[in-house]
């Protein structure tokens, strides 16, 4: 609610016409910001300069920005796309498009930066580190799979015993069969929740297993069942999650395991170099 701020700290500079407007605005948030000047101006019975004028004021270039402003606040709040798009988050200049996403991926890479839970962090890089963990699982479904998908591979040479599950058709409930409450599972989900990301934390819980999760909301679903919960923002410019920040994330927990084991990975390194020559991986 960025506006809602700059009006609280501006208050005292207004007019008797910016009050009246900023009120307007608080009372009738988000919806009277997405009105057009015009029926601001006949609802509180001003002229529409008087209300362009007014965003100024508060450190927007126009009346349009403040509109863009509010419209990705609404946007994040919105579990589904097609309802994102609908509010026509991005604009049809390419050029505004690419300054706005380069501004949220760079909002959301700060807030995972000052956010960070050091503490919480340190506990899932001994839990992923701890020499008595049975296999390690990763799950993430729809959209989460890729972070899952890279964040397995790249574990995968750093640490033994690592699974990724293979969650379409039913095929993780099949990988899953020997599970025990020594493994562990660490779990991507973000909004929209998938239930089957959801069940695999529970078959975890229910067992007496670890469950470390990934997540872009205290209120996930899983994180109620998560023995660690690390967060990273998912806020876009477009109307689809963005994952900048969790692939960041993932780096940060690769990093932290490398960092445990420096012997152990360069000796995995050295291996695999030898298996992608003899398979004759790359060319």
């Amino acid at each position: 609610m960025e506006i809602l701020e700059k009006i609280e700290v501006r208050r005292g500079s207004f007019s008797r016409s910016d009050g009246i407007i900023a009120a307007y605005i608080e009372q009738n948030y988000p919806q009277a910001m997405l009105s057009s000047a015009m029926t601001i101006a006949r609802e509180l019975s001003i002229s529409p300069s008087t209300v362009v004028r007014f965003f100024p004021k508060l450190g927007y270039a126009s009346f349009a920005e403040a509109q863009d402003v509010v419209r990705l606040d609404v946007a994040r709040r919105l579990a589904s796309p097609a309802e994102r798009a609908n509010l026509q988050v991005v604009s049809p200049n390419l050029v505004e498009a690419v300054e706005a996403t380069f501004r949220e991926e760079a909002r959301n890479l700060e807030r995972l930066r000052t956010t960070l839970n050091m503490e919480t962090y340190a506990a899932v890089i001994d839990r992923l580190c701890h020499p008595d963990r049975g296999t390690l699982y990763l799950a993430g479904a729809k959209n989460s799979f890729s972070l899952a998908t890279y964040l397995g591979t790249h574990l995968n040479m750093c640490l033994p015993g690592v699974q990724l599950l293979r969650m379409e058709g039913g095929l993780h409930a099949d990988q899953l069969l020997w599970s025990t409450k020594k493994d562990m599972v660490l779990v991507i989900s973000v909004r929209r929740y998938s239930r089957a990301t959801m069940k695999v934390a529970e078959h975890f819980h229910q067992m007496g297993a670890p469950v470390v999760a990934l997540v872009d909301s205290a209120e996930a679903p899983v994180a109620k069942l998560a023995a660690e919960v690390l967060q990273f923002p998912i806020d876009s410019a477009s109307p689809f999650d963005s994952f900048t920040a969790g692939m960041s994330l993932c780096n940060l927990l690769v990093a932290g395991v490398a960092s445990r084991r420096p012997r152990g990975v360069l000796d995995t390194l050295q291996r695999g170099d030898g298996m992608w020559k003899a398979f004759e991986i790359f060319t």
